[in-house]
């Protein structure tokens, strides 16, 4: 119980900070539905899976010693958030419309490039901020857990249980914002949001050519 605790804990900070994965999931229940934005989500979480596993096996070389993958992804990273942006800016005039991925039709749910779970892995991955944390989580789990013992899935259980939920606080929020605000309301945070991720598009890049 208490490594549950302790997962919680440490999980919290994420759940309830709003970076670029949580404004684009919120654009994404403003631009389309929620069922979408939970789309993504399940493949933020599948990435985080698939990164705290590559730590946890030794494979924090991509970060710690090669500089030029790190720099690589931070670009692909902020060129996924320019180009969100700027479709979400475009499409803000239109009602109904969908981030990125095309209106809906019988062949939609498709396993494309376009696909929601696919995005959601291919962003999160991307970013290698999202790297540097799991390497440090991994770090801490061999030091104060033993590796694949009770305590340590405990511990796994609760950070992973807090992050999605705090996921899935903010994808029903913003549905509720959808509901319940003008159009035009709606409208003006869907800009914001884009203007928001054009913002971090630049942040990134920046941090990978400085």
């Amino acid at each position: 119980m208490e490594s549950l605790i302790k997962g919680i804990f440490v999980g919290l900070p994420l759940a309830l900070s709003v970076g670029p994965s949580s404004f684009y999931m919120m654009n994404t229940v403003l631009s389309a539905n929620k069922l979408k934005a939970m789309l993504v989500l399940t493949g933020i979480v599948l990435s985080d899976i698939l990164m705290l596993t590559l730590s946890l096996v030794g494979n924090n070389f991509i970060i710690e010693t090669n500089t030029k993958i790190y720099n690589m992804l931070l670009i692909a990273f902020s060129i996924f958030m320019f180009v969100a942006g700027v479709m979400g800016i475009l499409k803000a005039k239109k009602n109904n419309v969908e981030l990125i991925m095309p209106k809906q039709k019988k062949q939609e749910w498709a396993l494309g490039f376009r696909h929601p779970l696919l995005v959601g892995i291919f962003m999160n991955t991307s970013n290698p901020m999202n790297f540097v944390f799991w390497l440090g989580v991994a770090s801490w789990l061999l030091v104060f857990f033993k590796p694949m013992s009770s305590s340590f899935f405990w511990f796994l259980t609760g950070l992973f249980l807090t992050t999605i939920l705090g996921d899935v606080v903010k994808i029903f929020l913003s549905d509720l914002l959808k509901k319940y605000l003008k159009y035009t309301t709606t409208r003006l945070i869907k800009i914001i949001i884009s203007i928001l991720l054009i913002i971090s598009s630049f942040y990134f890049l920046w941090l990978a050519i400085k």
